[in-house]
């Protein structure tokens, strides 16, 4: 019911338009390519016949899966009712309702990585599913949003070392599976060099980066794409309050964190610091 009638940004459009023609140089879809997504979309396309209509059910899709590996990760840690409120919390935050509705690739990348918890979750209790489930779901998450390559590799490094070799493993299968087929089509040299460019493109002249670019002007252009662009923090009455609960949710997670036994400092940092 909330998904758009149309896509909101030109990105949306390649997409669209790689359901019928994959083109990297015409931007069907943008470099690197997101082969995983294009292959969901016409998967749904075959069901669906509109790319739109692929693309909505797609997200919904993830949404779906998305929640359901969240609540059977919160299970296990904090019971059923728990379980419960954790996972109203992720389905109602603004980043998420918005990728699991819209058209982009984040809706699958959100489900490979909440599969990633759960495989994390249970990788020192399950001794090869819970594994090949961390791998396959960081594997498959680079195909479908490069840029979540922090978050996926660090789950990968926070497997416990008997769960990190299998999870390793599948999560390089997983990747060959989509690389392959994505180097066979473009092209090595023409994969290089688009991807390159749009690199570029993105990280000098469309605005900088924290490394491009150094300086306090760049730490608060990243306050301001964690809290506005990330959670939907803004000048708004719906914004404002997003605010606010963001602002009472975090005072009870450091409550809460400050009691726990394990604090986990370090797995923390693995998560965080790369980005």
């Amino acid at each position: 019911l909330t998904a758009p009638s149309w896509p909101d940004d030109w990105d949306g459009v390649g997409f669209l338009e790689s359901v019928q023609r994959f083109d990297l140089a015409r931007f069907q879809p943008h470099p690197p390519g997101y082969p995983v997504y294009v292959a969901l979309l016409r998967v749904a396309a075959l069901v669906a016949r509109v790319p739109m209509h692929a693309a909505v059910a797609v997200a919904v899709a993830s949404g779906v899966t998305a929640v359901a590996f969240v609540w059977s990760a919160a299970r296990s840690n904090v019971g059923e009712r728990g379980a419960w409120a954790v996972t109203t919390l992720v389905a109602a935050t603004p980043l998420a309702w918005r990728v699991c509705s819209g058209i982009g690739s984040e809706g699958p990348a959100l489900a490979c990585a909440a599969c990633c918890a759960w495989g994390l979750t249970w990788a020192g209790r399950v001794r090869w599913v819970a594994p090949l489930a961390l791998g396959i779901g960081a594997g498959l998450g680079l195909g479908g949003r490069l840029s979540w390559a922090p978050l996926y590799l660090g789950m990968l490094v926070l497997a416990p070392r008997g769960a990190r070799m299998r999870a390793g493993g599948a999560a390089a299968a997983s990747v060959v599976a989509w690389l392959a087929p994505l180097v066979s089509v473009v092209g090595a040299s023409d994969l290089y060099r688009l991807t390159a460019a749009h690199f570029a493109g993105h990280a000098q002249r469309w605005g900088g980066t924290v490394v491009t670019e150094p300086g306090g002007a760049r730490l608060l252009w990243l306050a301001r794409d964690v809290f506005v662009d990330g959670l939907g923090v803004g000048s708004d009455v719906l914004g404002l309050g997003i605010g606010l609960a963001l602002l009472l949710a975090l005072g009870v997670a450091l409550l809460a964190w400050r009691r726990a036994r394990w604090r986990g400092g370090g797995s923390v940092a693995v998560v965080v610091v790369p980005y």
